[in-house]
This record gives structure tokens, sequence and C-alpha cells, in this order.
């Protein structure tokens, strides 16, 4: 007998006037059972459900009708019921989202199918980061590439790239990742933020390339400490290639920035010199004209414009008299200026912190902390060596603090944390550079993190000096007097092993049950290693003191085409936070004897930028 389809929905939609939901769900289910893949019914039902507060029915209908509309084109129907689902777990059944995890990518394909970017970029953002919590880091990546080929104008999509490349250690993506970001925000009109990405860049990679951009942004700053940050940069361009006409220029200007004009024209000099050996008239003869300008008694700009363009010296001159030009020429053009610049390496004293970068009064050179000039070379950097990569940010980190840049040196370290969290030679360089920059609250974290490190090492002398390093500061700090607690456990496991008879393996003469009996009877009960969290989910300190580092360069807006409210980077990032990959500023909970950290903890700080916010909705 066939069904009367009006009079089922008649009978069913006066049940619910009378709110008998169970024989309204009754009536409809007899039309779903004709046709399963009525939506428009399975909509009534689930709304029934919902009503009634039995919320994973009503999601599991509503499962049902979106992938119907979805798969039958209907996608901004699949859309709305899609997103209904998401509110109803959020708000009445978190315990569903396992269940319910495969309804984020099936929108966010929706939204890229319909061009919606920036609906497409937050879902699979928030797919991407689900799967890190979960340690499916390839995965991730996969999906951040999507949101690359997604939006290739924006450059958040590219920073979090990067970011999770860090995290599986395959720097050459993430350098390739990070310097596509850092052209965009160029474009954009946003160096500073740029700047921050080649900072990131050259933590992994300090080549001229990534140097000769740094500090061509220092540069354009105009600032004395700026200049000295791009001074430390240029000398490793300097050490690859001393006739490099671009590094020459740059080096120039940076000395001209700290004030020191005989410095500036001994390079242009040096410049004009690599140009005439280089057969470059045009440049030498700009180069010439300025120094004719700002020096005309200076015997080296002489000697340079007796010279004359390269083209004026003929070749049968030069083979005629060869010994002509050492006649004439003055021993500065004689030795180039590069060995000049070499020569006052060694001679850059040390500079007292207390000294004052900025005083009109200095003449700068002295002023030149001696690791802006450091000579030694750096390692290779063709794969990533977690030692090798410590050191290296240890060594940056102390010409920072040198130079009374705490800010940028404790940025180093945090980056350098979020490939080695455990190493103590970087958080010991971390808490020694927070003491000095007088940041109270940092240095007790970061000696509680050493001494939950030392506690999973199984150094109970250590652990116990660092916690009470924390007491005398303040004598009630709760996290401290846990670490006793937990060095005294440690303390008394290794004295029940020492008195413990060693363990037999010879089952002759022993009874099955005797056998198979469980050891451990005599367990402690006090506090154990166990109970305190790995060290690699150590909290790392959120303010950096002051200055405008980045410590996570994900942080940074998307574009500024996507919304005139796009949200501004905020000064707290790098890491390229960083997390980016890095760990999450949560409280270090010590309840119960035991230190409970977020495992989930990402990258790159407390300042996240809600994912709404960063992707504003874009019209349709």
């Amino acid at each position: 007998m066939p069904l009367d389809r009006n009079k089922i929905l008649q009978v069913a939609a006066k049940y619910v006037d009378k709110k008998k939901y169970d024989k309204a769900i009754n009536e409809y289910t007899k039309l779903v059972q004709k046709d399963p893949r009525d939506a428009r019914t399975l909509l009534k039902i689930g709304d029934i459900q919902s009503r009634q507060k039995a919320f994973p029915q009503a999601i599991a209908t509503y499962d049902r009708v979106a992938g119907i509309y979805a798969d039958q084109g209907f996608s901004l129907k699949a859309i709305a019921v899609f997103k209904q689902i998401r509110e109803l777990i959020t708000k009445h059944a978190p315990e569903l989202s396992a269940k319910y995890s495969h309804i984020t990518p099936r929108l966010a394909d929706i939204y890229a199918s319909l061009n919606l970017v920036t609906d497409a970029l937050s879902a699979y953002d928030e797919v991407a980061n689900q799967l890190q919590k979960t340690g499916q880091d390839a995965q991730a990546i996969e999906i951040f590439e999507k949101m690359v080929l997604l939006d290739k104008e924006n450059p958040l999509p590219y920073l979090r790239l990067a970011e999770a490349c860090c995290r599986v250690q395959d720097v050459d993506q993430a350098i390739e990742a990070f310097w596509t970001a850092s052209q965009l925000l160029l474009k954009m009109q946003r160096p500073t933020d740029a700047l921050k990405v080649i900072e990131r860049i050259w933590h992994f990679r300090p080549e001229p390339r990534y140097a000769r951009a740094a500090a061509e942004l220092y540069l354009k700053k105009n600032e004395h400490q700026a200049g000295l940050s791009a001074l430390a940069k240029l000398q490793v361009a300097f050490q690859a290639n001393s006739k490099d006409l671009e590094t020459l220029g740059l080096l120039a200007q940076a000395f001209e920035v700290i004030a020191q004009p005989e410095k500036s024209i001994a390079v242009h000099v040096e410049m004009g010199r690599v140009a005439h050996e280089q057969k470059k008239p045009v440049l030498f003869q700009e180069i010439v004209e300025h120094l004719q300008k700002i020096a005309p008694d200076n015997q080296d700009v002489q000697a340079l414009s007796r010279l004359g363009p390269p083209e004026s010296r003929s070749e049968s001159t030069s083979a005629a008299h060869p010994d002509k030009t050492s006649d004439t020429e003055p021993d500065a053009l004689k030795e180039p200026v590069s060995q000049e610049l070499d020569a006052n390496v060694d001679e850059v004293p040390a500079t007292d912190r207390s000294e004052d970068f900025s005083d009109p009064e200095d003449d700068g050179v002295d002023m030149i902390p001696d690791a802006v000039f450091e000579t030694e070379q750096r390692p290779a950097h063709d794969s990533f060596q977690p030692r090798t990569h410590a050191q290296q940010a240890i060594d940056s980190a102390e010409q920072y603090r040198k130079a009374d840049q705490f800010d940028q040196a404790v940025s180093e370290l945090h980056i350098a944390l979020e490939s080695e969290p455990n190493s103590i030679p970087i958080r010991e360089k971390l808490r020694e550079i927070l003491v000095e920059a007088g940041e109270r609250d940092g240095a007790i974290q970061e000696t509680l993190n050493l001494a939950i490190i030392q506690i999973h090492n199984r150094d109970p002398d250590t652990a116990e000096a660092l916690a009470y390093e924390i007491l005398e500061i303040e004598p009630e700090h709760s996290d401290a007097h846990n670490v006793l607690a937990h060095v005294l456990a440690l303390r008394e496991e290794a004295k029940a092993a020492a008195h413990s008879e060693a363990p037999s393996y010879d089952l002759e003469g022993t009874a099955p049950a005797e056998a198979l009996e469980p050891s451990g009877s005599n367990q402690l009960h006090a506090p154990t290693v166990s109970d305190i969290p790995g060290p690699s989910a150590l909290p790392r300190f959120t303010p950096a003191p002051g200055g405008d580092v980045i410590e996570n360069p994900s942080d940074i807006a998307p574009t500024a085409a996507a919304s005139a409210d796009v949200v501004a980077l905020d000064e707290e990032v790098v890491a390229l936070d960083d997390d980016v990959v890095a760990l999450d500023d949560d409280v270090v909970a010590l309840d119960d004897d035991v230190v409970a950290l977020d495992d989930d903890a990402v990258a790159l700080d407390d300042d996240a930028v809600a994912l709404d916010d960063e992707f504003p909705p874009r019209p349709i």
C-alpha cells in the first residue's frame, strides 16, 4: 500500500505541536524508510531530537543530512548543517568531537570548492593544528601546502607551512616557505614583519643572501642600534666574498648609520677599486663622483680618481709599463681596503653593557661589540644538527647580550628551544640572560624548568639545588616545594634499589603461582618521576624584555586585502609562536605532586591570534 506523504507529514506536525515528539519521529521515520536519502525529512527528525536534548542522536542525524546535501551538490545547505553540528558538539557534546573529526576537513573542502578562501583557510588551519596535536606532522604539512595553493599571495599560509616543516626538521622547505613569506610581506609594505621572518631564516641558515636581506632592512630604520645589527649580518657576507659590490655598499651605509664616516669612505674606495677591477665604468664613475663630493681631500679618493674609468686604461699601456700603477698608487690602493676591515676585527674592544649606544658623542666603532665582527667561520648548514644548532643559538644570544639587545637574545633562545626543548645549555643561557635583564619571573620559571629536566635525568642533587634557589627568592613557591618532593622520591627509589637483592632468573624449585606473581608489593607511595611530564612540554617565558622581536612569524595577520580589520602582528612572536613549533606559555600546574603540562602546547606564544580574526570573512 503506497504511503500518503502529505497525510504523514500532517500527522507528524500535529504530534510536534502537542510535543509528542516520539510519535512525530515515528511518523517521519516511515517516510525515511521509503526514501533513505530524504534529507528534508531527516532534517525534521534531527530538529526534534535536538529539542528533546538527545544531542548524540541529533548530531548523527544532521551528519547524515549534511552528507546527502554535499553528495547532491547542495554545498551551501551542507555547510549550514555541518556548522550546526559543530555548534552542538561544542556546546552540548564535546566528547563526540573525535568521532566527528571528519566534519572540519569536509567543510574545508567544500569552502575551497566554492572559492570561499578565507573560510577554507580557517578550516584547513584548524585541521592542521589538530593533526599536529596528535603527532601527525606529515599530514599537517599536506594541509598547509593546500592552504598555500589556495591563497598564494597570503604570507600566513607560508608561515604556517614553514613552522610545520621546522617541526619535522625539514629545514630546506621551511626556509623556502619563510623566504616566500618575507617577500610577500615586503610587497605589502610590511618591512618590520619581513625582517622578523628573515631573522627566523638566519637562525637556521646564516648565509650571505639572507645576511644582505636582513642588513638592508635594518639599515632602512636608520638607527644606531639597527646599524650594529646590520654590521653583524654583513660580516658573514663579507667573509664569503669581500669583493661583492652589494655587500660593500651595505657595509658603507652601515658605517654611515653608526656615525663612522671615515670607515664609510674607506669602504667606498674599496668599492671603486673593485668596480675598476670588474670593468664597470658607470658604477666606478658614480663612486668617484660621490667620494669627490664628501671627501675631496682624502688621499685615497684622489688616488682612485687618477685611475680613470676602466676603458681608458689600454691593454698596451698596461703591458708596456707593468709597474706604473705600483709607482703612482698609494699604499691604500695597492692593498685592498678589505684587509683594513679584517684588521679592524681584532681591534674592536668589548662593549660594556652600561654604555649607551645612542650617545652622540661616542665615536661608534669602539661601541661595536666583539661579536659584530666575529671572524670565526660558522659550520655548514646543509643538514640539521641539533648540537650545532644549539651552540649557534647560544653564541648568537651572547652577541645580542653583549650589545644589550636582551629581547633578541631571548628570542634566539626561544626559537632554539623549539628544536631542543630539553637542552640544558640553552635553558641555562636563557636563565642567565633573563636574570641580567631583570626579568625575575622569567628567570624563576627557567630555574624551575631546569629542575624538572634534572628530575627526568635522575639527578636529584642538581634539581634540589635549583629548587632551593627559587625558595630563597620565594619561600612559598609551591612548584619548587613539589620539585623537592620528587627529589625525595628519587632518593628513596635509589635507596630501595641499593638495598634490594638482585633478581633471580632461575625458576627451578619455584612454584608456578610464585613465578607469575607480580613484583613490587613494597612500592613507594611518594611521588615518582613519572608524575612529572616530559621536559619537551616545558613552558617558556613569554614576555621578552622590550624590543620588536617576533617569537612566531605565524602570528602575522593574513593579507591587507583580506579585510580592513586584519589583526596586527603582536610584538611577541618566532618564532616563526611559536609557535611554532613552539611551546605554549600555559602555566605549569604542579597539583598533587604532578607537574601537569599541556602536551598540545604549540609554538609561539600566548598571544596567538584567534583563527576567526586571522581569517576575516571575505565577500562571496
